[in-house]
């Protein structure tokens, strides 16, 4: 199934739900579980890209390094603003990026007893079998 990069980091904190949803059958846990993993991975990809993109853009220290500041007890990179704004670009057509994923689907009654919201639902629709 082709989805974007988007799709697959809006619906990550809902599939975190499910895959700690408890009642489930064993069947559907087991799609559930490999859904996610395809999904981490293909996450796990694009925040390594994303961090080596953050890298090469920052500002470099006098040893060449990514210069990191703090605020609030976040870390951040500290970036021109154009580069943030060409960042801001490479990101947008990075998560607007479709990758082919094998996912299973799953119907509504299958995960009916864990309760998401009509808005956690909608990020997870392209896995529903309605």
């Amino acid at each position: 199934m082709k989805l974007n990069i988007s799709a697959l980091i809006n619906s990550k904190e809902v599939f975190h739900i499910l895959g700690n949803a408890q009642g489930l059958s064993a069947h559907i846990a087991y799609r559930l579980y490999r859904n996610i993993e395809l999904i981490n991975k293909e996450l796990e990809m694009y925040e390594k890209t994303r961090i080596k993109l953050l890298k090469s853009l920052a500002n470099k220290d006098e040893n060449g390094e990514p210069i990191i500041k703090k605020n609030n007890n976040q870390e951040f990179y500290d970036l021109s603003d154009e580069n943030l704004q060409k960042f801001n670009e490479d990101i947008s057509k990075m998560v607007n990026e479709s990758v082919e994923l094998d996912l299973k689907k799953i119907s509504l009654d299958d995960i009916d007893s864990v309760g998401l919201t009509p808005f956690q639902i909608s990020l997870i629709d392209f896995i529903l079998d309605v």
